[in-house]
């Protein structure tokens, strides 16, 4: 996938992240494979991500058996601030978006991304996660639920995600 570190004023347009399995099959044990991965960043626009495939899988995941998709994250965002998701879509894989992670995520924004055929969550909010959301996304055929919104974990976090917004948004 693509691993962008410490990036600040930065635009990602169009990018296209598809057909990733494990290093180790058939279990990832501390494998995680991420289409795009932001980390640390400061003011940065995503324009129509497209990320597909992402296939890591196990036979048996979440108490279910057969084939499934497992440690596999389309877009994950950590420890950053001023992040805009603009439209995209992304489908086949464990989670659609993460946003969590180390540190404290502030003003992340996604504006119409649509998720599909994700085995766990659409799009998932934890952890510190200040002033974010997302507006008009849309989650079809997820595993667990098209949106979650979780607390922190003490100690590790001080709080859990605070004045998150989402709005006109359909699973």
């Amino acid at each position: 996938g693509i691993n962008i570190v410490d990036c600040g004023r930065g635009r990602i347009i169009r990018p296209y992240v598809h057909d990733i399995d494990w290093f180790k099959a058939p279990d990832p044990l501390s494998e995680q494979v991420v289409g795009l991965w932001l980390q640390g960043c400061t003011n940065v626009s995503v324009t129509d991500p497209v990320i597909r495939n992402l296939t890591g899988s196990t036979t048996v995941t979440a108490g279910r058996t057969g084939e499934t998709t497992y440690q596999t994250d389309g877009l994950a965002i950590s420890g950053c601030s001023g992040v805009t998701v603009v439209g995209g879509r992304i489908t086949d894989c464990w989670e659609g978006s993460d946003v969590s992670g180390t540190g404290t995520n502030s003003n992340i924004w996604f504006f119409g991304t649509v998720y599909e055929d994700i085995d766990a969550y659409g799009q998932k909010w934890v952890h510190e996660v200040l002033d974010s959301g997302a507006v008009g996304c849309r989650a079809y055929r997820c595993g667990y639920t098209g949106f979650v919104v979780a607390g922190g974990t003490a100690p590790v976090d001080s709080f859990g995600p605070t004045n998150l917004r989402l709005t006109a948004c359909m699973a």
